[in-house]
């Protein structure tokens, strides 16, 4: 998972600005910090938004506090599923979501992105 943060702390980073994420591992466990990946000065000729989405390369979800609707449709491109969070959202209160959302049957649309077993193939119509 990925974090759009400023400070490490909050989620309070508008994708199309931010320059730091932070990449975290889940398991069954537990989260723990696995990366932080910054975006580049000089990004060069490719779009910003394409390289800030090619930076989270290995990620299923992105949460952010702000996304346009082109940029996420990019990052959806990259098989990123984004998540925006009201202001004032820390990393370490998500994480913890997360890992309560993921010790249970998980939603569909989550499931499907990390490809896992979707619990609405095992219903009977």
């Amino acid at each position: 998972m990925a974090f759009s943060s400023q400070d490490g702390i909050a989620i309070n980073g508008h994708f199309g600005q931010c320059r730091l994420f932070f990449i975290y591992a889940f398991d069954c466990t537990g989260s723990w910090l696995h990366g932080l990946r910054r975006y580049p000065s000089e990004p060069g000729e490719q779009e910003s938004n394409e390289v800030r989405a090619q930076l989270l390369a290995g990620c299923h979800l992105l949460f952010c506090e702000a996304i346009g609707g082109p940029a996420a449709a990019r990052i959806i491109r990259h098989n990123i599923h984004p998540m925006k969070v009201p202001p004032g959202t820390t990393i370490s209160s998500q994480r913890d979501a997360l890992q309560t959302l993921m010790a249970d049957r998980l939603p569909p649309w989550l499931a499907k992105r990390l490809e896992k077993v979707n619990p609405l193939e095992m219903r009977v119509f």
